[in-house]
């Protein structure tokens, strides 16, 4: 264990990094102090689970960056933290973001307004807990609030519904009511949506109702089908 004290605006700051605390973990202090400040730097904290269905935080303990952080005195508004970010956790995340993590008791949550800065992830507004940098894992939602409307064009309906949570794409799928009810797949449509929340489909059967249904897609994975929506196009 060592520790630093030094002065600023006439209070104490005492520094501590605990035996195998992460190195390079920091806070940058503010420009002025109303209380002395305690800041020590220590292990994860045994029993705190590395692990989470939204946050990857490396799949190797090389490229994993954890700090508990202990603040006596914090001053108003917190303290900036900054972890020190591996190639390997990096490389890792390809083109998932990274970001700075907190556990919350029974979880970790992304902090607020956290940012890379080169090969380091910082947050403002910090104080004690246990922190980890990390690269978010997208979650596949379905789709929902689907409807169909007609279009300003005859034999015309617009499909618009919320995007699925990550999702990268969508796809469609529809019938003509009375088709469905006959078995006949004459008037099947199944096609990827041009838009991540609209689709416009033309030549359609003036008068007659349609049943739409949509699937949001992420990389090979499918959500399940969204509720049914009817259109019927003027």
């Amino acid at each position: 264990t060592n520790t630093a004290k030094l002065s600023l605006s006439g209070r104490t700051v005492t520094i501590t990094r605990e035996a195998g605390a992460l190195l390079d973990a920091s806070v940058s202090l503010p420009s002025i102090l109303t209380r002395n400040l305690e800041i020590t730097y220590a292990p994860l904290i045994a029993g705190i689970p590395l692990s989470s269905a939204r946050y990857e935080f490396g799949t190797i303990p090389a490229a994993q960056s954890t700090i508990t952080l202990k603040v006596t005195g914090t001053p108003t508004g917190g303290l900036e933290l900054c972890l020190p970010l591996s190639n390997a956790l990096v490389s890792e995340a390809g083109s998932r973001p990274l970001t700075l993590t907190r556990y919350e008791g029974v979880g970790w949550n992304a902090l607020p307004d956290a940012e890379r800065r080169d090969m380091s992830i910082c947050a403002p507004a910090v104080s004690s807990g246990a922190f980890a940098a990390a690269y978010i894992v997208p979650q596949l939602g379905p789709a929902s609030n689907l409807t169909a409307t007609p279009g300003d064009a005859a034999s015309t309906l617009v499909l618009r519904w919320t995007p699925g949570n990550d999702a990268t794409r969508h796809w469609l799928a529809g019938i003509k009511q009375s088709d469905l009810d006959a078995g006949n797949t004459t008037s099947l449509i199944w096609t990827a949506a041009d838009n991540s929340d609209t689709h416009t489909l033309t030549g359609l059967e003036s008068g007659a109702e349609y049943v739409f249904a949509i699937a949001a897609g992420l990389g090979a994975e499918w959500s399940a089908w969204s509720p049914l929506a009817r259109g019927t196009p003027e």
